[in-house]
């Protein structure tokens, strides 16, 4: 079985009002260095990334929460868990699906405004089309790159153990957003 969640042109301006967002927030950092100075030298940050989205038939929601630790000033290392649900109309057919699961990731920071990642997930996966109720889980290795700035990443990882068939998810490079707080 094979779910496609379909994106309308809209979606792209989801995707693009974060980066906007972080070039204004990155304008304030060079206006106000002693507040980035303190903020960065946090120990512990809580991050999170989201995703909502309508569309004519259908709805998509995902949550991903996470804690991080500073090691050194350029080396973090953090945990978080991970949901999303999304649901839509396929001819007579109604599908449901959620998948959550875990993480544990690392960051290296080798300027301030480049981060690189690589994190380990074990994702579990639960469909129900109709009456047919299905599940699976996989484990994903991503590796990424973002553009950072005090309190938002914003890049594109890739899934290392992606295999067609075997994966939970259908392209092994996604584009992310991440804010830390």
């Amino acid at each position: 079985m094979s779910l496609r969640v379909r994106l309308h042109s809209g979606t792209w301006i989801l995707f693009l009002l974060p980066i906007m967002a972080a070039a204004q927030i990155d304008f304030r950092h060079s206006i106000q260095p002693e507040k980035t100075a303190k903020h960065h030298n946090r120990k512990i940050r809580f991050h999170t990334g989201f995703g909502l989205e309508w569309y004519s038939d259908g709805f998509y929601f995902h949550a991903s929460p996470g804690l991080t630790y500073a090691l050194k000033p350029r080396w973090h290392v953090g945990t978080g868990l991970l949901y999303t649900y999304y649901s839509y109309r396929r001819a007579q057919t109604s599908v449901r699906a959620n998948l959550y699961g875990f993480n544990v990731l690392t960051f290296w920071l080798p300027t301030d405004h480049v981060e690189t990642s690589l994190e380990f997930r074990r994702e579990y996966l639960k469909i129900k089309a109709g009456e047919k109720l299905s599940s699976r889980n996989a484990p994903a290795l991503l590796a990424g790159i973002a553009y950072r700035t005090r309190h938002m990443a914003v890049g594109l990882r890739y899934d290392i153990l992606f295999r067609e068939g075997r994966s939970l998810r259908r392209n092994p490079a996604e584009p992310f957003v991440r804010i830390y707080f």
